[in-house]
């Protein structure tokens, strides 16, 4: 394993805020549209862009990573209409990290969120500066019920709570950060958090976490303490020579230990960091989803060509502390042709990076290729990088079959689907790499070409909407954010709340990278019905 430098005595760096508003605004004309069942969507335009530096870090002084999963404050929200007729934009968000810096291996970063103020005005680009703004407010560090602190470490043990099913967890020594020597054992939850969702729309009520590693699914109250808990079927769950096993083969940095495990793939469930990546709640708020990043490992999900059929689970959590499982369904991710793979190792799936319930049945997912963007070796064009549609009206059920949720049990073996199961429908809608949208913002956004600040990420894993008036989407349009996760990849990062620094070894800066879009929902899906924004 690459080993990074260590560096003690951190200096300090403010999480400024960067760009500014525009002054003008313009529409060009509809980019896309596209129909899935009954229901019609439009791309109307790409109408902003804005980053965080990769170098900011937050009110503990550890570097910042926000780009795994944003949710929204929805009092908060206010858009004001200028005599012009353009808009101001503001409202309070919330962003989650993964698991700390990890592109070298994994670390005892301690699972955080971050409350960011955002303010942008709505543009069809034309200027060189970023129109979308953020300000860090606050960092609330995640603890689990009896207080302690998460980790990011992989796993290699569990834990038990009262009231919960047994929790994925890692144990280490002293404070897990580099001091050899000591006799202290520390046990604390193992956590790759990748989905956030305030319940009922605003942060006082707590918040819903899915996690990589289980897969599972978390409550927390408002202060960031776990007190709840969904494991989900046994058909998930990782499983390694009949034994259940939540590594991810992510060994740790610098710990002097092999923590390599045996074999690397699981068995059966969940794949390698391929747990819950997507999750949302319903416009009521009754239930929430969850949708595996890609096909189990008894579906074909150790191959990037047969791994397609991934899962999604419906939980009841009406009444808190007793969620029940009410929903499953299997839903096919969309699929590309990679000219650098040979035949038979082609079409590729796209795996999905975040979910966002419009209703009971349809629902918006950010889908992507992997390896291409700023900071990555494979190259700088990506193939397939998209906000699809689907809906599971016609899908079949499967939560209640026994067959399909045992350990073993599979829906897709080798990646090809069993008579009798109908997936969800899948309707391709906004490509994120128009290059045309693109340009017009940052003096020249970019997919592919030159390998510098205005290529696109690879990795776009956060969703988040807010209506264009402010409050419940009565003229049906909508502003779209998605944001990049940068794997924490800089040359100037704080760990350890401050007190050391890493320069991660690939020798790039990576900003975390925005983007805003315009679309029309269908007039008859409101998700903010229940809960409007700006109240």
């Amino acid at each position: 394993m690459t080993m990074y430098r260590l560096v003690l005595g951190a200096l300090a760096l403010s999480a400024t805020v960067v760009g500014s508003p525009l002054a003008t605004s313009y529409s060009d004309g509809v980019v896309n549209t596209t129909t899935c069942g009954s229901y019609s969507y439009s791309y109307d335009s790409m109408v902003g862009y804005g980053f965080l530096a990769g170098n900011a870090v937050d009110n503990y002084g550890d570097t910042i990573g926000f780009g795994s999963s944003i949710t929204l404050e929805r009092p908060s929200v206010k858009v004001t209409t200028l005599a012009d007729g353009s808009k101001n934009v503001s409202a309070i968000v919330y962003n989650l990290p993964d698991r700390g810096w990890n592109t070298e291996g994994t670390t005892n970063f301690e699972p955080r969120i971050y409350k960011f103020e955002i303010a942008f005005q709505p543009k069809s680009g034309g200027s060189f500066k970023p129109n979308l703004q953020w300000r860090l407010v606050d960092t609330l560090i995640l603890t689990d019920p009896y207080g302690n602190p998460l980790t990011g470490y992989d796993c290699d043990t569990k834990l038990r709570f009262p009231n919960m099913p047994h929790i994925p967890a890692a144990t280490f020594e002293n404070n897990g950060w580099y001091d050899f020597g000591g006799q202290n054992i520390s046990v604390r939850v193992c956590f790759d958090a990748e989905t956030l969702n305030v319940i009922d729309g605003s942060i006082e009520n707590g918040f819903w976490i899915s996690d990589e590693y289980g897969p599972y699914l978390y409550r927390f109250n408002s202060r960031g303490m776990m007190v709840e808990a969904i494991r989900p079927p046994e058909a998930f769950i990782p499983y390694r020579n009949g034994t259940e096993s939540f590594s991810a083969d992510s060994p740790r940095i610098d710990t002097g230990v092999d923590d390599d495990i045996t074999p690397s793939d699981p068995d059966s469930g969940r794949s390698n960091n391929q747990g819950f990546e997507g999750g949302t709640l319903s416009p009521d708020g009754k239930y929430i989803y969850a949708l595996l990043q890609s096909a189990t490992v008894q579906d074909g999900g150790l191959k990037k060509y047969t791994n397609s059929y991934s899962r999604m689970v419906k939980y009841d959590i009406s009444t808190p502390g007793e969620s029940e499982l009410v929903g499953e369904w299997v839903v096919k991710l969309p699929t590309f042709y990679n000219p650098d793979s040979s035949a038979k190792k082609n079409p590729r799936t796209a795996a999905q990076s975040e979910i966002y319930a419009l209703s009971e049945s349809q629902f918006f997912v950010i889908a992507r290729d992997s390896g291409k963007g700023h900071g990555q070796s494979d190259g700088t064009e990506s193939l397939y990088r998209h906000i699809d549609v689907f809906d599971i009206t016609n899908a079949t059920d499967i939560h209640s079959i026994d067959e399909y949720n045992v350990a073993t049990g599979a829906v897709a073996p080798g990646g090809v689907l069993v008579d009798g199961i109908t997936s969800a429908t899948l309707c391709p809608f906004l490509d994120v790499n128009v290059n045309s949208q693109l340009n017009k913002f940052g003096g020249g956004l970019h997919n592919g070409g030159e390998q510098n600040w205005e290529l696109l990420n690879e990795k776009w894993e956060g969703m988040v909407l807010i209506p264009a008036d402010g409050k419940s989407g009565s003229d049906d349009k909508y502003y779209v954010i998605i944001t990049s996760d940068d794997d924490f990849m800089t040359q100037q990062g704080f760990v350890n709340f401050g007190k050391n620094t890493y320069r991660d070894s690939a020798g790039y800066n990576l900003d975390n990278q925005a983007l805003v879009f315009e679309i029309t929902l269908p007039s008859s899906l409101k998700p903010f019905k229940d809960f409007p924004a700006g109240s």
